[in-house]
This record gives C-alpha cells, structure tokens and sequence, in this order.
C-alpha cells in the first residue's frame, strides 16, 4: 500500500467514507464541523482539493487542531500533502492562507499565479521526529 492509500485509508476509518462528492465529514468532539476533500496525487502524496469548517464553528479555534490532526495521519503514512493556498494582495486577511500553512511546515513550490493561488507541500516529518527518544 503506497503512502497515500494507507493516508486515505486512516482518514477515511477515522472520519467515514467519502459523499457522492468525495468529501470527508471533519469531526470534533463527535460534531460534524466541516468538510475535507482529499484524494492521491501520486504514490506518495495526497491533494488536499477543500477544506472547510461550517460557518458556525469558524473562529472557535478548531480548525487548526484539525488539520493538525490530518498532518500527524500523514506523518505516519510516510505521505507527503499537497494544495493550493488563495493568495489575495490587497484585500483584507487576503494573504493569510499562504503565512497559515508555512506555520503548518508548508512550503510554497509555486505561484503565486494570476488565479491568486500558492502551490504548497509539506513533506512528512522523518519517524525519528515523531517518536522521540
């Protein structure tokens, strides 16, 4: 099993299988809060397409524990995660998801293009990272 099929496999076992649209339910607390639409690039790296929490759980803390959540899956499936960050210049908090996932160990590999957008990876953290002596 490649690293992003055992990725998928343990988000799919702790979250439930994809809807009709391929997205994921986010949980918290045994809430549903959100979506996550994630599928295999390549053997050994998963593009996260959307990730969204529900209006009503926006700004109460969650959302970066959560994706904290799937980075540790992605860890430990030796996968790496790709996605593209909205990049706005000149409007309000517009470039603020791109500065988010930096804090996150992503790393822009490309843009930002004409669309807005940030190309960003993040490579798992070595084993030795995880389990520390």
């Amino acid at each position: 099993m490649s690293p992003a099929e055992r990725l998928l496999k343990a988000l799919h076992e702790r979250c439930g299988h994809p809807d009709p649209y391929g997205e994921v339910p986010l949980l918290r607390d045994g809430a549903h809060v959100g979506q996550l639409a994630m599928h295999a690039a390549s053997p050994d790296t998963a593009w996260i397409g959307s990730i969204r929490l529900y209006p009503e759980f926006c700004r109460q803390g969650i959302g970066t524990p959560i994706m904290r959540e799937i980075l540790d899956m992605a860890d430990e499936a030796g996968c790496t995660i790709a996605l593209e960050a909205f990049w706005r210049p000149g409007k309000p908090g517009g470039g603020w998801l791109p500065d988010f996932y930096r804090s996150l160990d992503f790393e822009a590999i490309g843009g930002p293009g004409e669309d807005g957008h940030v190309e960003m990876i993040r490579v798992p953290a070595p084993a030795a990272a995880l389990c520390p002596a």
